[in-house]
């Protein structure tokens, strides 16, 4: 507006000033002067005019912009306030549901404590319902499943295994020192163990994708939970089909019949110093960890049938007092069987080893069955003992093998096997039938060995080996004909 009417007043003075220079003359040129300052007077009016809307219309602009910035800024200033209000409100209910599971799990675990089986049996369904609506807290429950199955069986073990064949109703009935043993109190407690393990089942089991009557059974699955039940008492253990991160079963006794068929360990599994009582069912089972067996027992019937294990495996010094069946099972890396003994028949047929296998000092009790089963790498046998079959027809030895101070107490039998490299026998001893009808061979050798001589012996050994007798036990050397040679 300032400059408007310093305009304006420029005018003012042009005017003046030209109206008196045209004073100074007269007639027409002084008409022709008036006329030039008003003129320029009237220019310097409208010049002023036009920079004075020029300049209201830039404050108007300059009004209406600051008029917005302050109806923005107030708006995001209430958005703000609104957001530190919903967040307050959210952390306020979140520490509310917070406190109302810790008071939940609370109670939950104080219940476990009480003398009534019905009010423990409470507490266990509390804490499933607070891992099922609170994921965060499913491995922190889980860890209390384990801990109270970890808790001393109350009760002799034989009677948990008696209440758990036959029932509680039924307890009375069966055998008559199992019944007295099992008092009230152990069969209260055997009743929360079993829901115990049904709880972690129910929610272990992988049933993902699959819907019963319009409801999604995978939503109840909690993933990626570890177990840690080293030193518990199981009882009909059915871990089938589970799904689990890491497990720890390092001590446990299983007690009655035992599954983990197609269940998924995607990180390690221990089960050194596990006590298998009854048959144990690993078929289908795949371990992505290593996998440590070292020292256990399985009493009965155990099968890994198709099993797959995808890294290093541990058996060292393992008692399988029945039938093994490691069938069809792949060993992805080292295979580790050392000092394991094999009271009934074993099978490994069609079972494939992918590194390292390591049989030495194993005792084969019974038959021994590697029919079809590949070796990718190098395999021992050293201290071995055969008491009776060892059968490895049409096995596939791709890397070297060493049979070193292996006892065959049986019939041994290589027929339409495959030895792509080196397999060496040394002070081997052979008591019963052999047959080395082998498909290919490029070097098989032989190195102190004897041969345990038997009446009507028909064997067949590599060519350009034959026994030769000395008394009941033959010498093994190479013959002076390369020719198949029959004893």
């Amino acid at each position: 507006m300032t400059t408007a009417l310093l305009v304006v007043a420029v005018g003012v003075i042009v005017l003046a000033g030209m109206w008196l220079i045209a004073s100074d003359f007269s007639g027409t040129d002084r008409a022709k002067l008036q006329i030039e300052a008003l003129k320029y007077g009237v220019g310097f009016f409208a010049a002023g005019g036009a920079v004075a809307a020029l300049l209201l219309s830039v404050r108007r602009q300059r009004l209406a912009e600051q008029t917005h910035d302050l109806a923005r800024n107030s708006q995001e200033l209430a958005e703000r306030n609104h957001q530190l209000a919903r967040n307050a409100q959210f952390h306020t209910e979140s520490d509310a549901a917070k406190r109302r599971v810790t008071d939940l799990y609370a109670k939950a675990v104080e219940q476990l404590g009480h003398s009534s089986t019905a009010v423990r049996l409470g507490g266990l369904y509390a804490l499933e319902r607070v891992a099922q609506e609170n994921p965060e807290q499913r491995q922190t429950v889980v860890n209390v499943l384990c801990a109270l199955l970890r808790m001393s069986a109350a009760g002799p073990r034989a009677a948990l295994a008696s209440h758990a064949m036959v029932g509680t109703s039924d307890v009375e009935a069966n055998d008559g020192q199992y019944a007295a043993e099992l008092d009230g109190e152990s069969r209260q407690n055997l009743e929360i163990r079993l829901t115990a393990q049904q709880i972690l089942v129910d929610h272990l089991r992988a049933f993902s994708g699959v819907s019963l009557d319009g409801m999604d059974l995978g939503a109840h699955l909690w993933q990626d939970v570890d177990l840690h039940l080293r030193g518990a008492v199981l009882v009909d253990f059915d871990f089938s089909y589970c799904s689990v991160r890491r497990a720890t079963f390092s001590g446990a006794t299983f007690i009655g019949e035992t599954s983990f068929a197609g269940t998924k360990f995607a990180d390690n599994a221990l089960f050194t110093c596990a006590d298998f009582r009854e048959c144990t069912d690993f078929s289908s089972a795949v371990f992505s960890g290593e996998v440590d067996f070292r020292e256990a027992t399985f009493a009965d019937f155990a099968l890994f049938e198709e099993a797959a294990f995808e890294t290093d495996v541990n058996l060292s010094r393992a008692k399988f007092s029945g039938r093994a069946d490691f069938g069809r099972a792949e060993f992805g890396r080292w295979a580790l069987f050392p000092g394991v003994t094999f009271t009934e028949s074993a099978v490994f047929s069609r079972a494939k080893f992918g590194g390292d296998t390591n049989f030495n000092s194993a005792d084969f009790m019974q038959d021994a069955w590697f029919v079809g089963t590949r070796f990718e790498t190098d395999s021992r046998f050293h201290g071995t003992k055969f008491g009776a079959k060892a059968t490895f027809e049409e096995s596939i030895f791709v890397q070297s093998s060493q049979f070193y101070d292996v006892a065959f107490g049986g019939q041994l039998s290589f027929l339409m096997s495959h030895l792509f490299e080196s397999v060496r026998f040394h002070n081997t001893m052979f008591g019963g039938r052999v047959v080395f009808g082998v498909t290919r061979a490029n070097s098989i050798t032989f190195s102190n060995c004897r041969v345990m001589l038997r009446s009507g012996q028909e064997d067949l050994w590599p060519s350009g080996w034959e026994v030769s007798a000395e008394g009941q036990v033959g010498a093994l050397g190479k013959t002076k004909n390369p020719v198949n040679s029959t004893t």
